[in-house]
């Protein structure tokens, strides 16, 4: 319904299901124990208790991007179900459609790095799916094409305001330094950046 458990009750859900990504990629790319230690790192940081407690779409772009990455290890690996990756590029899609082109900063970027370090470009080639793109086509596009047929000049503003516009210079109203980011990170992990410091 429309009222507050209606508005949270969506966000709790998502927020268990980061978790159990996090949980269950950790535990296939290396162990129950790492796993548990990955779960652990993500409950003791406060950003995730504010993100969780948010009503924003931060979180549901989070759960996108462990899904769209998780989904793709699996597609891209030898004898990868090519299912894994066309849900990777409907993760991804889903991300688009939550909050934009960002999603593509914490899966796309990553992934070239991956491939740069480990010389993996084939494997990371495996995810230029045809039926791939279909899928994240179908998720993301949709919405934006009707509203800016809908809103005549929506588009420009999308990619020279929204996007192009918060690259080349800070929002309006947004007068903090690049630099702001990094505090924001620190407050968010401070549990381990502190131990680690420390020894």
């Amino acid at each position: 319904g429309i009222d507050e458990l209606g508005a949270r009750l969506p966000l709790v859900l998502a927020s268990l299901a980061v978790l159990a990504g996090v949980y269950g990629a950790a535990s296939a790319t290396m162990c129950q124990r790492a796993a548990g230690f990955a779960l652990l790192a993500v409950l003791s940081s406060p950003m995730w208790f504010a993100l969780s407690r948010s009503l924003t779409t931060d979180l549901y772009l989070t759960l996108w991007i462990v899904l769209a990455v998780e989904a793709g290890r699996r597609g891209t690996r030898s004898g990868g179900s090519r299912a894994w990756r066309i849900a990777a590029w409907a993760a991804l899609g889903l991300g688009f459609l939550t909050k934009g082109p960002i999603v593509f900063l914490w899966t796309a970027l990553p992934l070239l790095a991956w491939a740069a370090w480990t010389r993996s470009w084939r494997r990371a080639a495996r995810l230029a799916d045809p039926l791939g793109l279909a899928a994240f086509a179908i998720l993301a596009l949709p919405w934006y094409v009707v509203e800016a047929a809908r809103h005549p000049g929506l588009m420009g503003f999308w990619l020279g305001e929204q996007v192009g516009g918060r690259i080349a210079a800070p929002y309006r109203g947004e007068n903090e330094p690049w630099w702001i980011y990094l505090s924001t990170l620190s407050w968010a992990a401070w549990v381990w950046i502190v131990p680690a410091i420390v020894m």
